[in-house]
This record gives structure tokens, C-alpha cells and sequence, in this order.
């Protein structure tokens, strides 16, 4: 039987670490690229100008749809405030 040195055998674990690494790093960029490729096709999709009415106010449909975006994104008490908002814009109408 051949005689295996440490320096092979922590050669060996230090070229599997690496290649390891590598897929990691090539995975993970194929998952940045297909998010970033979605984000951008769901962008294109949602994009579209607000509407204003003549006295300078959000059209009510527009206004409760960028309320409802904000609360998506917002942490919780911020999204607390935006539903108190968006009530009283529906009150309002």
C-alpha cells in the first residue's frame, strides 16, 4: 500500500474546499441573475404613471394602490400608519 502524506492529503481537502467554493459562487450568481430577471420582467409589468385629479389630489384608485405597495415593504408599524391613512382616504371619498 502506498504510503499517503499529510501534505496530500491536506492538499487534497484544500482543492475540494476551493471547488466547493467555486459552485457556491457560480450558483449563487445564477440565482442574483434569474431574481434580477424577474424583478425587471415584474417591473415592466406594474410600471405605470399616477393619475392626478384636477385639485392636485391622487386619484383614489392610484392612492390606494401605492398605499398598499408601501405596506408591503414597510415594517410593521409604518404599515400600521399607512392602513389608518388609507381609511381615512376611504372615508374621505
Amino acid at each position: 500500500m502506498p504510503k499517503v502524506t499529510q501534505l496530500e492529503i491536506s492538499s487534497y481537502f484544500f482543492n475540494l474546499i476551493n471547488e466547493t467554493f467555486d459552485l457556491i459562487l457560480i450558483f449563487s450568481f445564477y440565482i442574483l441573475i434569474t431574481q434580477f430577471s424577474k424583478m425587471k420582467e415584474e417591473l415592466k409589468q406594474s410600471t405605470r404613471s399616477l393619475k392626478w385629479e384636477q385639485n392636485g389630489q391622487l386619484a383614489h384608485k392610484d392612492l390606494s394602490d401605492l398605499i398598499d405597495r408601501l405596506k408591503n415593504v414597510e415594517n410593521e408599524c409604518n404599515s400600521s400608519e399607512l392602513s389608518r391613512l388609507s381609511s381615512n382616504s376611504d372615508n374621505v371619498d
